[in-house]
């Protein structure tokens, strides 16, 4: 099997260097990085190695999760792995943040809508701009909605 790991630390300073430079003119811009990888990094270790995909949600963990604007410039506040079947059949997402397999599949993949919903509910924590109900549906906080509703 193929390793993907070749050119690993070039990709991570790469991500780093664009967040780095997005963030330091627009403090509060919401930055999701996307690596993409083919399915079969999943399972390319080798007897106690993790594979290519693990090695990089290893790597590239710690420049998630950017919560204060005025910091942390090199960091996204989401990283996902997209994964694709070379054909062109498949395509999930793997959140950086969460715990992945060393040497195998992932089973905690996200659609692309998923993955899409995942960014815009990031966009809206980010802006203060999130309301949810005691059922736990988040709906975004349109200020200008709630006000014309009260009007009449």
């Amino acid at each position: 099997a193929t390793r993907y790991t070749h050119n690993m630390k070039r990709n991570e300073e790469e991500l780093r260097i664009e967040a780095s430079g997005y963030h330091k003119r627009q403090p509060y811009a919401v930055m999701v990085g996307v690596l993409f990888l083919p399915l079969d990094s999943c399972t390319d270790g080798k007897k106690d190695n993790s594979s290519s995909f693990g090695s990089f949600v290893r790597k590239l963990r710690p420049y998630c999760g950017r919560t204060d604007p005025h910091d942390e410039n090199d960091r996204f506040e989401r990283l996902f792995v997209g994964l694709y079947e070379p054909s062109g059949s498949e395509l999930k997402f793997f959140d950086v943040a969460t715990a992945p397999p060393k040497n195998s599949r992932p089973k905690n993949l996200l659609a692309y809508d998923e993955f899409l919903d995942s960014t815009y509910h990031e966009y809206l924590r980010r802006n203060s701009a999130e309301f949810e109900w005691a059922d736990g549906k988040p709906e975004p906080l349109d200020v200008k909605e709630i006000t014309e509703a009260e009007d009449s």
